[in-house]
C-alpha cells in the first residue's frame, strides 16, 4: 500500500492540473537535484547528468564535447545561482478542503479549514526521480498544516466555493525551504532507496476555479514579495496570521 501511495504522488508531481496551478512553475526533478546537491555542499556530477540526456544522445559525435561543454557551464551556473535560502521548491497538488466548526454551540466558536492530499491520506514526503537517483522530500512542518484555525469572516466566504467544487477538491501550491539533507547514502522508504531532503513549507496557496487565492499560509519566519502581492490585491481577504491546531 505504501509503495502504491509512493507511485499515486509521483504521478501527481509529473501531471498537470487545472489552469490556476499552471499560472506558478513547480519545481522540476532536476530543480529539486540541484538544489539538494547545493543543500548538501556538494558538486553533482554534471558529465553523467548530461550524457543521460536525449539533447545529447541525438548529438553527432563530432560534436559532442562542444555539447558537453556548453551543458557543463549551463549547469555549473544554475549551480552556483542556486540558493537554499531563497530558492524554494514548489510543488502543484490537488487538496480536499473541509470546514467545520469546533464548539459550535458556545459563545466563541472555533471555526476550522481542514486538507488532505487526494488519493492518499498519510503522505509525509513527495518522491522525485531525476535520472536514477530517488529524492524524497521531507516536509518537517507538514502536520501544522492539516488543520487551521480560521476566522468567522473566512470561513464563511470559503463555505459556497467549498459547496461549489467538484468533491470538495482544490488546486494546492506548496512552497518549501530547504533544510538539510542526507549526502551519506539513500535510506529504504516504501521499498525504494531514496535520498533524505529535509524542509519545511513557507507558503501553502489554495486555489478556486477562477484562479483566486481562497486560502493560504505563509509562516511567519518567511517572508515573500509574491504573496505581499497578493495581499495587496485581495486587500486581506483571503490573509491572516496562521493558528496552530494539533493533528491527530
Amino acid at each position: 500500500m505504501k509503495r502504491l501511495t509512493y507511485i499515486i504522488f509521483a504521478l501527481i508531481l509529473v501531471l498537470p492540473l487545472d489552469v490556476q496551478a499552471q499560472q506558478v512553475n513547480a519545481s522540476s526533478s532536476e530543480d529539486v537535484a540541484l538544489l539538494f546537491y547545493k543543500t548538501g555542499s556538494a558538486i553533482p556530477n554534471f558529465t553523467s547528468w548530461i550524457e543521460e540526456t536525449p539533447e545529447y544522445h541525438h548529438t553527432p559525435w563530432a560534436k559532442r564535447e562542444k555539447k558537453m561543454r556548453a551543458e557543463k557551464n549551463k549547469l555549473a551556473l544554475r549551480y552556483q545561482n542556486t540558493s537554499p535560502e531563497n530558492d524554494l521548491i514548489k510543488i502543484k497538488v490537488p487538496v480536499e478542503l473541509s470546514l467545520q466548526i469546533i464548539e459550535e454551540n458556545t459563545e466563541k466558536p472555533i471555526h476550522v479549514l481542514s486538507l488532505k492530499f487526494v488519493g492518499a491520506n498519510n503522505i509525509d514526503y513527495f518522491p522525485y526521480k531525476f535520472m536514477e537517483q530517488n529524492i524524497a522530500v521531507i516536509p518537517t512542518n507538514l502536520k501544522l498544516f492539516k488543520n487551521n484555525k480560521i476566522s468567522k469572516k473566512k470561513f464563511i466566504a470559503i463555505k459556497p466555493l467549498a459547496e461549489k467544487a467538484r468533491n470538495n477538491i482544490f488546486s494546492a501550491i506548496i512552497e518549501l525551504q530547504a533544510q538539510n539533507v542526507d549526502i551519506t547514502q539513500p535510506y529504504n522508504l516504501d521499498g525504494i532507496d531514496q535520498w533524505i531532503f529535509r524542509t519545511r513549507i513557507a507558503i501553502f496557496s489554495v486555489f478556486d476555479s477562477k484562479n483566486n487565492v481562497i486560502w493560504e499560509r505563509m509562516e511567519p519566519w518567511y517572508t515573500s514579495p509574491i504573496t505581499e502581492n497578493l495581499n495587496n490585491l485581495y486587500d486581506g481577504q483571503y490573509k491572516e496570521e496562521p493558528e496552530y491546531i494539533s493533528s491527530q
